[in-house]
């Protein structure tokens, strides 16, 4: 498939303008079941080993309006630091910007969807619990693609016991308007900046199955290519697979754990570098408290770095009110040997 820049621009200039337009639409006529909004706003104060001290705030808004059956504009608007602090200022680099809008059609066991999209890979990013749980995971999930995709229900079309998702998607790298940010501390990404998946073409893959055995048994297994056009760089692969449990109600115990692996070759579009990642976590539950430890990282070849990165988290935390949680913890960093602290908060109300 190729959609070359200015059809792709039109793409998401036509869905942006639907899903501005729709909600209007909707609440004049009094639908408002076509409307669903969710979101997070959380604000995060970390205190490293050095003294410093960065406070900072993240909103994740998400958006559906329904157009008509099977029909749905989706969209995760998103506020947080966009370029890293470089002191104790409070708030500092935050700025807004558009995850995802895509236009969605779901039939009875499949959906598929086109525009600005997440491709699914790996579940880290989603679901490792704790403050700095996520950082591994995020540091080799898809975000912000530019292309399609479709899920696959098999346990609706092979009659199999659990839930089991077939997804795959074709993208590029967004290189629309949309790949800024709204105070322009992010600038729109161009062809000529070249990297991973910023080819002129929709080029990238990336497959998964993800599920729930009967036993209760959760997994994710996937596979990417992120192309390139850039000379001298090579196409990155990686597979990653996941697992997690979370006990049933019945049995008295509030506990879940969940472990990720992930192997990327080519790293970074460098021939020969390899890095591999872990996540590995667990939540328990006592009552309106829970305590979470994770154990993270990554390893590096000489070719990729040879960095190797090892974090450890112990965090508490306690549901102040519907909706709104407070977890405070700690986490013990080392890079090739040498070690350091971060002490960090977080606030968080969901919304929705």
């Amino acid at each position: 498939m190729h959609l070359k820049a200015p059809t792709k621009t039109f793409i998401v200039l036509a869905i942006l303008a639907v899903s501005a337009a729709a909600p209007a639409a909707y609440a004049q006529e009094g639908e408002t079941e076509n409307v669903s909004q969710q979101g997070v706003v959380e604000l995060t104060l970390d205190h490293a080993e050095t003294g410093e001290d960065v406070l900072a705030a993240t909103i994740n808004y998400a958006l559906a309006v329904r157009l008509s059956e099977g029909w749905t504009v989706q969209m995760d608007a998103v506020l947080e630091p966009v370029v890293d602090p470089i002191g104790d200022e409070a708030l500092e680099g935050e700025d807004a910007f558009i995850e995802t809008l895509s236009l969605q059609y779901a039939g009875e066991a499949f959906t598929v969807y086109g525009g600005k999209i997440n491709p699914v890979f790996g579940s880290a990013a989603d679901v490792a619990p704790g403050l700095y749980g996520v950082e591994a995971g995020e540091a080799y999930q898809i975000t912000e693609a530019l292309g399609v995709g479709g899920d696959i229900s098999l346990t609706s079309l092979l009659d199999l016991d659990g839930e089991h998702v077939l997804s795959a998607a074709l993208f590029t790298a967004d290189r629309t308007f949309l790949s800024g940010s709204l105070g322009g501390l992010r600038e729109e990404l161009d062809l000529a900046d070249g990297g991973l998946a910023n080819t002129e073409e929709l080029k990238s893959i990336a497959v998964s199955l993800d599920g729930v055995l009967a036993n209760g048994i959760g997994y994710s297994l996937g596979h990417r290519q992120l192309a390139t056009d850039t000379p001298g760089e090579a196409d990155e692969t990686a597979t990653v697979l996941g697992v997690s449990y979370v006990w049933p109600e019945d049995s008295g115990i509030d506990l879940s754990l969940m472990a990720e692996v992930a192997a990327s070759r080519n790293a970074d579009g460098i021939d020969g570098a390899d890095r591999d990642f872990y996540t590995a976590g667990g939540t328990l539950g006592l009552g309106d408290w829970f305590v979470n430890a994770i154990a993270s990282g990554w390893n590096e070849n000489a070719t990729a770095g040879d960095l190797d990165v090892r974090k450890l988290e112990l965090s508490v935390g306690r549901a102040l009110a519907e909706a709104l949680v407070l977890e405070v913890g700690v986490q013990d960093v080392r890079e090739s040997g040498a070690s350091s602290t971060v002490i960090g908060a977080r606030l968080a109300w969901e919304f929705g």
